[in-house]
């Protein structure tokens, strides 16, 4: 309804003709006193039958502006809306009677125009700048709006606050809103009413661009910051802020009922509360006909509070949602609550959640109950706790029904009483593919890493879980604690606990339906009874190619493989019988040693490959090793023949420091070596492990077969405090052997990667102490190393290699000299005349690393004077055309381990150092000051 205030231009007053009743017809004029632009007209007729409006300037030429019948019994208000507004002084109103009864107006209002720029179309909207005007769109319920500044409605935050623009389905909006990128501050509304939200009712509309900040907004169901209800509409690029609360059904941060909705790039920062079908975003989204149902790039926060039906972003969705997310913590007093969604029933795809959820039961960290639909790339991380007895928990779905889960994962933890899942607590007819969950599940029974209880025809494929499970009843696995159903290519590696029919994948297998395919278990199973490594106990079903590694502790019947067999096939399948404790074979699996069950020969009856580039160990997936494929990998199962690594640990004892002085990694048959380093006043006493030797204080080992460490111990240097003098004539002295201040080996290195190597170590001739160690690998074939000591002052040794691209053979040179200093070359040979090079790295500070990769990338690591407590080092990387690159790393600690170098601020390119003149300023704190010296020449060489 209109108010005088709603006058713009001019002050027209309210106008009233009191109830004049005549038999026939209503008829008057009346005289505004001047002449005003007219916006709207409002009357309330009695017993009308229609009624004719003119407009004069003079009161003599008339034009007829409003012509209409009216409904038989109508009351009104009756609002005339001026597309154009006109002038004029005199307005006649003559209405005729209905059924020959009385005939009469109540009341009728002239009001000037609201909107005083634009015409209300499409291409030319009314403008709002004002809190009133914004009021007035109630009556222009069909045009188009767009808003030019910021709106405070704190003017109209007293009593019920706001009254809803369209406040239900009879008079709906159904226009178009452009918020224009600003904001509506301070919307309150509190009222005991449905269709609550700036917009009650909305209809074939658009809303977009638009912020509403610091809502509050009650009402009774439908309610929504935005809107109570959105039908067939369109909302984009919508932001809410604030708190919105129902009474009962169907309240959301943004809308309460979204029907054939689509919202994209929506947010909402709120606080939700109500009874049921409750969201962050939405609180219902449903799809009546067609397909033009969705919610899209949207995400909300805050939190989404009530009784049932509860989720992060809508509290039950009826189709699609896709790229959008939910943060907010989400709590349902009774069942069905979700980090996205409460209850869906479409599809989510590439969507997440991370907020907490808790709820009675069906409550899982993206959906509490799935039904009928698809999630696709999808994942959740909040911790998941449900308490009622029987809770559909899940750390992505709490309760699955004939739907399809694809590339999804859950990593929050998991707590529930009966049927709860690291992913879903429960699945029935329905896929799980290609997922995960690494969370800890805690429960009493039908607890599973993966799947609490995967009933009737559930598939589970290329899933698997890491997570520990932990149960205090019966039914629980690493993967899935009861299967009714089929798993293929899944497996679980965490530890699983729980009283009985415990399994390191599955607890209780238990029908002739159930069927476990080329799956295996790696985690400790401990229970009470029926306890296996990947089975507890087998009802009649079916395991094909499977194994199991873990420790198996149980009372009675417990086994490596299975615990129980109560009718079930069982075939090739095996368990480790040096881990598990377990050697039975009584139909319940085969027992294999370690060295069996990494021998291809063990498996020739599976559909297994060996593949020489992974680690020789236990069998893989297939899925596992390269996810590139689609549908299920053929062979299913492989496994690797590459000799393993091995770790060689160095431990140092008080008084000195071994280097380097982490774990080293090294392939089996390679050798290593350490420096043994004594500190102020120590002397080394000795060096253990890995049937190495000391020269020097370089301990080299032996060819490494097996983990192993490496022990120094230093000793107190002894301080003589009375020397004795010796006599001055020694009649034999002798002299010591001289100690060679260079030393260098051809072929040092045992990798098998490595074709060709040098290592030049040098000393000191008195203490023997080693001043540095020049090195150099090559991995490229036919590749050879020389030692020239032709001058004994300076000896040098060079590693080669020949790589022939694009029809020119280029040469790879690494070259260290007597003094500690090195080089890598890269020369083209060319035709009829000498090597000519390419570009060349000289450094000038010793222990380099040089490598010579196959493809032909040569790179030298050399290492810069300690600055500032920071250690450095240049490196110089160049590909076989020539173009070098130079750049500095610098590490903090353990700077004998690559994997903590980082690069510096300083990266200069080949072509810049060779452009950049003979000095670079380092521009970093730690190095203020400090320079590194480039020279260039015309051979393009780069000296650090």
């Amino acid at each position: 309804m209109y108010h005088p205030d709603h006058v713009v231009d001019g002050d027209v007053d309210t106008v009233w003709y009191s109830w004049q009743s005549v038999y026939t017809e209503v008829s008057f004029t009346l005289d505004l006193e001047d002449v005003f632009e007219i916006g709207s007209i409002e009357f309330f007729p009695t017993q009308l039958a229609s009624y004719n409006i003119e407009s004069s300037l003079n009161n003599t030429d008339w034009t007829t502006r409003h012509h209409d019948t009216i409904p038989y019994g109508a009351l009104g208000p009756f609002v005339l809306n001026v597309d154009t507004p006109y002038e004029a002084r005199y307005v006649k109103f003559t209405g005729s009677n209905n059924s020959n009864a009385y005939a009469g107006l109540a009341e009728i209002r002239v009001y000037g125009q609201v909107f005083p720029v634009g015409d209300g179309t499409a291409e030319n909207p009314y403008e709002i700048t004002t809190a009133e005007q914004l009021d007035a769109v109630r009556d222009y319920r069909d045009k188009h709006f767009i808003l030019r500044n910021d709106i405070d409605l704190s003017p109209y935050n007293t009593g019920e606050g706001w009254l809803p623009i369209g406040a239900d389905y009879d008079i709906r909006f159904v226009g178009t809103f452009n918020g224009n990128g600003f904001t509506i501050h301070n919307l309150f509304i509190n009222r005991d009413e449905n269709y609550i939200g700036l917009f009650g009712y909305i209809d074939n509309a658009k809303i977009s661009k638009l912020t509403i900040e610091n809502a509050s907004v009650t009402g009774r169901n439908f309610v929504g910051a935005l809107t109570g209800t959105a039908k067939d509409t369109t909302i984009d690029n919508i932001h809410v802020t604030g708190m919105v609360a129902g009474q009962f059904d169907q309240v959301g941060g943004l809308v309460g009922n979204g029907r054939n909705l689509i919202a994209i790039d929506c947010s909402s920062d709120v606080e939700v509360t109500g009874v049921q079908r409750l969201g962050g975003l939405i609180g219902y989204q449903s799809l009546e006909s067609g397909d033009s149902s969705k919610i899209e790039n949207s995400h909300a926060t805050g939190s989404v509070s009530g009784h049932s039906y509860v989720g992060g972003l809508v509290g039950e969705n009826r189709y699609l949602i896709i790229n959008s997310s939910s943060t907010a913590n989400v709590q349902a007093s009774n069942s069905i609550a979700g980090g996205l969604v409460g209850e869906n029933r479409g599809e989510i795809i590439n969507s997440f959640a991370t907020g907490a959820v808790g709820g009675d039961s069906s409550v899982g960290g993206l959906v509490g109950y799935q039904t009928d639909g698809s999630i696709t790339d999808a994942y959740a991380t909040g911790f998941v706790s449900a308490v009622n007895n029987t809770s559909n928990a899940g750390g992505l779905v709490g309760e699955a029904s004939s739907t399809t889960l694809t590339n999804t994962y859950a990593t929050g933890k998991v707590q529930g009483s009966g049927n709860v899942g690291g992913l879903v607590g429960i699945i029935k007819e329905g896929n799980i593919s290609r997922s995960y969950a690494n969370g800890g599940v805690e429960g009493n029974w039908r607890l599973g890493g993966l799947v609490g209880f995967a009933e009737n025809t559930a598939n589970i494929a290329q899933s698997y879980a890491t997570g520990t499970v932990t149960g205090t009843l019966s039914a629980v696995g690493g993967l899935i604690g009861r299967l009714d159903g089929q798993v293929f290519s899944s497996y679980a590696t965490g530890d699983v606990t729980g009283n009985g029919t415990v399994g390191g994948l599955v607890g209780d297998l238990y029908n002739t339906a159930a069927e476990i395919d080329a799956s295996y278990a790696t985690g400790d199973v401990t229970g009470e009874l029926r306890v296996g490594g990947l089975v507890g106990v087998s009802h009649n079903s079916v395991i094909n190619d499977s194994y199991a590694l873990g420790v198996v502790t149980g009372g009675s019947e417990a086994g490596g493989l299975v615990g129980e067999n109560s009718g079930g096939t069982i075939t090739t399948s095996f368990f480790n019988s040096e881990t598990s404790g377990q050697s039975d074979n009584e139909g319940k699996g085969e027992p294999k040693t370690t060295a069996e069950l990494q021998q291809q020969t063990t498996f020739s009856s599976w559909t297994i490959v060996a593949d020489d580039t992974i680690d020789q160990g236990y069998p893989l997936l297939t899925w596992q090793v390269s996810q590139s494929y689609s549908g299920d990998p053929d062979p299913v199962w492989v496994i690797g023949t590459k000799p393993p690594a091995f770790s060689v640990t160095p431990d140092a004892g008080a008084g000195g420091s071994i280097s380097p002085g982490s774990v080293q990694s090294i392939p089996n048959g390679a050798t290593t070596y350490f420096t043994i380093i004594p500190g102020d006043g120590f002397s080394i006493a000795g060096v253990t492990g890995c049937g190495g030797s000391l020269l020097g204080n370089i301990y080299t080992t032996d060819a490494i077969t097996q983990a192993c460490n490496v022990v120094a111990t230093f000793q107190l240097t002894p301080v003589d405090p009375d020397p004795v003098v010796p006599d001055p004539v020694d009649p034999d002295p002798v002299d010591p052997d001289p100690v060679d201040p260079v030393q260098i080996e051809e072929g040092y290195s045992d990798a098998p990667q490595i074709v060709a190597s040098h290592r030049l170590t040098r000393r000191d001739p008195q203490s023997e102490a080693v001043l540095s160690i020049t090195r150099a690998h090559s991995e490229v074939p036919n590749s050879t190393t020389l030692v020239d000591d032709e001058n004994p002052d300076n000896p040098s040794v060079i590693t080669a290699a020949d790589i022939v691209t694009e029809g020119r053979t280029i040469t790879l040179q690494a070259e260290a000299y007597g003094d500690g200093s090195a080089v890598h070359r890269v020369l083209l040979i060319t035709e009829g005349s000498e090597n000519q090079i390419i570009t060349q790295a000289l450094s000038r500070f010793t222990g380099a690393f040089t490598l010579i990769e196959e493809q032909g990338r040569v790179t030298t690591w050399a290492p810069l004077p300690q600055i500032n407590g920071h250690q450095w080092r240049a490196v110089v990387e160049t590909q076989p055309d020539g173009e070098s690159r130079l750049w500095y790393e610098v590490c903090e600690t353990q700077c004998d381990n690559d994997h903590n170098w980082a690069l510096s601020s300083v990266t200069l390119p080949g072509d810049q150092a060779f452009e950049a003149g003979n000095e670079i300023e380092v521009e970093e704190d730690i190095l203020e000051g400090v320079q590194i010296r480039i020279e260039t020449d015309v051979t393009r060489q780069i000296r650090f």
